[in-house]
Parts: C-alpha cells; sequence; structure tokens
C-alpha cells in the first residue's frame, strides 16, 4: 500500500459485548510477544492517539483508540476504548509526577525532530544491536530516542560506543543509511538541554511528604 509492504499477523481479542450501544464496547487485543508494533508501543506509546479500526462486511463495525499497554510473559495486551465512550468523558489531565508527560518529538513536545537528525551511511542491520562505526556522540546520548531505516522506525533503549540498541530488530535484514534521533529521559535537567523548559510537564519540586499529612519540620 503505498509502496509500503504490510505484514500479517495473527492476534486475538475480547468480544465485542452486546450491550445497547455495541459500539460504546471496551476491548483488548492480545499480540505475540514477538510482534514489532506491539513492543514498540510497549516501550514508547506515542502521545498522538492510535485508533483501531475492527471491519465487518467491509464496513467500519467499531472504532476506537489506544489507551494502555500491558505486557505479559507471552503476549503484550493492548487495550483499546471505543470512540464513542472518549467523546462522553470529560477532558484528561495531567497527572502529578516528577518526568515530563509529553512523548519527545511529539506535538505537545514541541521539540522538532529534523533537527536532531543524524544520518550514518554502510550500515547493516540484522538484529537488535546495531554496529554504527562512526558514531561519535557520547554514550547513552541517543537513549530514549528513535532510529529509521528504510522507512522502518523503532525506539533506541540504549546507545554506547559505537552500539545503539534497539527495542525490536527492524523486519529483515537492512542495509544503507540510517537515520538517529537524540533521546530524552524527560527530566528537567535534559529538557532544559532542548531549550525546551516552557513545554516540560513534570512536577520535580514535589516534596518527598505530604506537607498537609505531616507536623513539624518536613
Amino acid at each position: 500500500f503505498e509502496g509500503r509492504e504490510y505484514l500479517p499477523a495473527l492476534v486475538t481479542r475480547t468480544a465485542i459485548k452486546l450491550v445497547e450501544n455495541a459500539a460504546r464496547s471496551e476491548l483488548s487485543i492480545n499480540f505475540s510477544r514477538t510482534n514489532s508494533f506491539a513492543r514498540d508501543l510497549l516501550d514508547r506509546l506515542p502521545e498522538t492517539p492510535i485508533t483501531v479500526i475492527i471491519y465487518r462486511d467491509n464496513l467500519p463495525y467499531w472504532v476506537g483508540r489506544v489507551t494502555g499497554i500491558l505486557g505479559k510473559k507471552t503476549y503484550i495486551t493492548v487495550a483499546c476504548n471505543s470512540s464513542l465512550a472518549f467523546s462522553s468523558r470529560s477532558g484528561f489531565r495531567y497527572k502529578l509526577v516528577h518526568s515530563c508527560q509529553h512523548s519527545l518529538y511529539s506535538a505537545g513536545c514541541g521539540v522538532i525532530q529534523s533537527l536532531h537528525k543524524v544520518t550514518y551511511t554502510n550500515i547493516i542491520a540484522s538484529s537488535d544491536i546495531i554496529q554504527v562505526p562512526s558514531l561519535a556522540e557520547p554514550d547513552q546520548f541517543y537513549n530514549g530516542g528513535i532510529a529509521v531505516m528504510a522507512g522502518q522506525s523503532r525506539h533506541i533503549i540504549e546507545s554506547f560506543g559505537t552500539s545503539v540498541i534497539l527495542s525490536n530488530a527492524f523486519t529483515g535484514t537492512l542495509t544503507g543509511e540510517i537515520s538517529l534521533y537524540r533521546g530524552c529521559d524527560l527530566s528537567e535537567t535534559t529538557c532544559k538541554s532542548f531549550n525546551n523548559l516552557d513545554n516540560f510537564m513534570g512536577f520535580s519540586r514535589i516534596p518527598t511528604k505530604n506537607p498537609f499529612g505531616a507536623t513539624g519540620l518536613l
């Protein structure tokens, strides 16, 4: 489709409950632990909603979006909620956590991905560990970043020396150019190094004790 090859994958899903309005039913989809799509979601659930459509007789029967990922021993469960359920809910609220709640390079993050692209040539990718002989950035520079090769995108777990460890291997043995994008640990310090502190959505100065539930000096 449009120059890309899509491979079928065996999945199982929960039944759509025949309630008063079946379109409101929640469901879960189970993928094999080796499925690249599910593993990418497990490592990095994007901030942009992922739409899920189930067809029946070539017509949309259920429409929703991904709400969460759960990794099990032999499979990965993708939880989905219907579009109707979302439209009837009040808006989501940010959580009080130390780290930023934006996905790196998302619209909410605001960092322009193309500005942090570095391309390397003559690369062979046949596993989840890629050797980049000319990699000059310091260790951990690409941790949490993105690797793109031959139209495929993978989350970077770690980079050290000339090695780049991906969340899962590219499909097939690829040769040629690879583009690496700097990563982020979602901390205030790293956000400041991106000159992006205005979009930092963490609460990095939360007291270790609740001031409303303690007495004396904190």
